[in-house]
Parts: C-alpha cells; sequence; structure tokens
C-alpha cells in the first residue's frame, strides 16, 4: 500500500475522473521502502513522479490519469533494473505497490526536492545531449547531490540501493551513471 501524492492542480482532475478512485486526506501508512510517490507535471505530456522517502524520481506520460499507478510501477521496475536492484528485491517492492490510494502532496521538502528535479530536467533538455528516454532522465535525476528529507543528504539512486540493503559493491554501478551523466551534460 503507498499514495499518490498529487499537486493541487493534478488533484482537482483526480477528483473528476473515477468515483471509485476517492481522494484520501489522511491515507495508509505506505508499506512501500520508497514510500508515497510525489507527483508533478513536466511539460505538458510527462509526470516527474518521486519517492517521498530516497526522492528517486521516474517519468511516465501524463495521460490518462486513472492509468498511473500501472505506469509508475513499469517506470519504477525500469529504473530498478538500470541501477541494478536485484529482482527478488523489484518484486517485493511491487507488490507492495499494488495497492494505492491518491492524496494531496503534504510534504514541503519533497515539494523543495521536486523543485530542484524540474530545473534539472527541463536543463537536460536544453543540453547538446538530452537524455534518449524517461528512463535515462531518471537515472541522471537519480545521481544529482540533493539529498532526502529522511535519509539526509546524497543523491536518490544512492539513497534507495542502501533503503534496499546493498552492500557498497554493488553501488560501483552508482559510479558510473555519475560518470555517464557528467560526461553526458558536459559540452562536447
Amino acid at each position: 500500500m503507498f499514495a499518490i501524492r498529487f499537486t493541487e492542480s493534478l488533484l482537482a482532475r483526480i477528483s473528476v475522473l473515477d468515483g471509485s478512485r476517492a481522494v484520501s486526506d489522511t491515507p495508509s501508512a505506505p508499506d512501500t521502502l520508497l514510500g508515497d510517490w510525489y507527483v508533478e507535471r513536466l511539460g505538458t505530456r510527462r509526470l516527474l513522479c518521486t519517492s517521498g522517502v530516497a526522492l528517486l524520481s521516474v517519468i511516465t506520460t501524463a495521460e490518462p490519469l486513472d492509468d498511473l499507478p500501472t505506469r509508475l510501477r513499469d517506470a519504477v521496475t525500469d529504473l530498478f533494473e538500470v541501477i541494478g536492484v536485484p529482482k527478488p528485491l523489484i518484486a517485493r517492492e511491487l507488490r507492495a505497490m499494488r495497492w494505492v490510494q491518491f492524496a494531496p502532496a503534504t510534504d514541503p521538502r519533497v515539494h523543495a526536492a521536486m523543485d530542484r528535479l524540474l530545473v534539472a530536467a527541463h536543463a537536460d533538455a536544453a543540453t547538446d545531449r538530452p537524455a534518449a528516454s524517461d528512463t535515462e532522465l531518471a537515472v541522471r535525476l537519480g545521481v544529482l547531490p540533493i539529498g532526502s528529507p529522511f535519509l539526509g543528504r546524497g543523491e536518490p539512486i544512492r539513497a534507495t540501493l542502501e533503503l534496499f540493503g546493498l552492500p557498497p559493491e554493488s553501488r560501483e554501478l552508482l559510479q558510473a551513471l555519475e560518470e555517464d551523466w557528467i560526461e553526458g551534460a558536459s559540452p562536447d
């Protein structure tokens, strides 16, 4: 169980979509490692979805909103595979993500981090070598040192790997991802 937490503008659209999926002002506590997911528009056709615990972000299409839980799980799966989360741990997190509630976004610390992530995503699009896919953009955002409201300073991918209890030697991939991002963000 977890909540997808929407900004006010998106929340207004959710409330008219599907009466069976009511918005809860007091959702149940999440039982996912990454906690609730916060959602904000990234341009007109995409959404930035950010974990409230590790600030790990994925990008998905904005429409249709009523199918967002499925697209969020798919995007999380893709990113987990790229950053090296073992399949049994992916399966455990996805099982916990089967049950979802819609709720308003409430944590100002996550909002502040998402503002920085949105600026970085827009800046990436303006580079000579923008991310080739939404997953690649999620990796680039995941190596930014934005810190986590619950885990302290650090990169979202590193915080996620720590949450999953992965040993330091399995984090060598993070160094390679950081180097790729820096190379991709630098002018040729």
